[in-house]
C-alpha cells in the first residue's frame, strides 16, 4: 500500500491545531459565517468548506471557523485544513512540473483544496454568538412592530399622503427626509442592544445583517398622526465588520399608503377620477395638496361648519376636477 504523506500531514495538522485549542494557547481569530440554509451535519461541513475558499482563495493552513444558523440558532465550529493537491488535475492530466505547476496555482483557484472537521468551540465564543443572535431577533421583532411619526422629531410630516407624488416634488423631499430618519432611528436602536458586546457578538450581528439576509426584516409600517399609514422597505443593509459601521438602504413605498375610509390613496391623477374622501381632515388637505400637484383644479364648495367636509373628483366637461364640500352640521 502506497504511504499517503498529503493525508498525514492533513491529519497531523488538525490534531495538532485541536490540542492548542483545548489547551487555551489559540488566540481569537476564528472567522464567522452564517448560513441560513445549513440544516444538517453535512450542510454546515460544507459551508465551512467552501466559504473558506471563497474567503481566502489562495490561504494554506488551518482557517478556524464558526457556522451558524439564525433561525435554528445552532452553532458548529470547525477547522479547515487548505492545502495546493499537486496532484489533483480536474481535467485528468498528468502530474505537472514544479515550474508549470507555480504557474497554474497563480490562475486556478481550484487547485485549492479544503477539508474541515468540527471540532468544540470556545463556550466564551459561542455564547457571544448567541447574543448576536438574539439581538438580530429582537431587532426584527422591533421592525414588525412598527414606527409611529411622533417617534421621529426629525421630520414633521403630517400624513400618510404627504409622501405620495413625483420625486422632484415636496413628496419626494419628504420620502428622502424620511429614508434618512428610519436609517437613523434603526442604527440608533441596533447600537443600544450591542452596548457590553464581544468582539465575536459584533461579528456575528453584522454576518447575518450583511449578507443581504433581510427577508426576515420585510417590511415596517410608519404611522401618522391623522390614521394614515405606509410601508417601508430595507432593501439592504450595509454592515462593515472591520469599523463596525452599519447603516439601511430604505425605500418608502408609496403605493402603499392608506388610512380609514380610504384603502388606496391615487398615485396619478386619473387615479383621482371617481375619487372620494370624507374623514379626517389633515388627510382631506394632504389630498387637495397631491391633486393640485398632479394638475387638477381643486374647488371649495359650501361653508365651513361642525359637519366636517369631503372631497370628490368627478370629469366636469372635459376636465377632471376635485370638489371640497363642507356641512354646516
Amino acid at each position: 500500500m502506497l504511504f499517503n504523506f498529503t493525508s498525514v500531514r492533513r491529519s497531523f495538522i488538525l490534531l495538532f491545531a485541536g490540542l492548542v485549542l483545548s489547551s487555551g494557547l489559540m488566540a481569537s481569530t476564528a472567522r464567522v459565517e452564517s448560513c441560513p440554509t445549513c440544516y444538517s451535519s453535512a450542510s454546515f461541513l460544507y459551508h465551512a468548506e467552501q466559504s473558506s475558499l471563497s474567503a481566502l482563495p489562495g490561504f494554506e493552513g488551518i482557517d478556524y471557523v464558526y457556522v451558524f444558523n439564525f433561525y435554528t440558532g445552532e452553532i458548529k465550529y470547525f477547522h479547515v485544513d487548505r492545502w495546493i493537491d499537486d496532484d489533483f488535475d480536474p481535467y485528468g492530466a498528468p502530474p505537472l512540473d514544479t515550474e508549470s505547476k507555480q504557474a497554474r496555482d497563480q490562475q486556478v483557484e481550484g487547485y485549492f483544496r479544503a477539508e474541515a472537521v468540527e471540532m468544540i468551540g470556545n463556550p466564551q465564543e459561542i455564547a457571544e454568538i448567541g447574543d448576536g443572535i438574539e439581538a438580530v431577533f429582537i431587532f426584527s421583532q422591533y421592525v414588525a412592530s412598527g414606527i409611529h411619526i411622533d417617534d421621529l422629531p426629525d421630520v414633521d410630516i403630517p400624513s400618510a399622503v404627504s409622501l405620495v407624488g413625483p420625486y422632484d416634488s415636496a413628496a419626494g423631499a419628504n420620502r428622502i427626509a424620511l429614508q434618512n430618519a428610519i436609517d437613523n432611528r434603526l442604527s440608533t436602536y441596533l447600537t443600544t442592544l450591542r452596548i457590553g458586546f464581544g468582539d465575536t457578538a459584533n461579528r456575528a450581528l453584522h454576518r447575518i445583517l450583511g449578507d443581504s439576509q433581510v427577508e426576515f426584516l420585510s417590511q415596517l409600517t410608519i404611522e401618522f398622526g391623522d390614521g394614515t399609514s405606509i410601508k417601508i422597505e430595507i432593501t439592504r443593509v450595509l454592515a462593515d465588520i472591520e469599523t463596525g459601521q452599519l447603516g439601511f438602504i430604505i425605500e418608502v413605498l408609496p403605493e402603499s399608503a392608506q388610512g380609514p375610509g380610504m384603502p388606496v390613496v391615487p398615485q396619478t391623477p386619473g387615479q383621482f377620477h371617481g375619487f372620494f374622501y370624507g374623514d379626517n381632515d389633515t388627510t382631506l388637505s394632504e389630498l387637495a395638496l397631491l391633486a393640485q400637484m398632479f394638475g387638477i383644479p381643486v374647488v371649495a364648495e359650501g361653508a365651513g361648519g361642525g359637519g366636517g367636509c369631503n372631497m370628490t373628483c368627478e370629469i366636469d366637461g372635459d376636465v377632471l376636477k376635485c370638489r371640497i364640500s363642507c356641512s354646516l352640521y
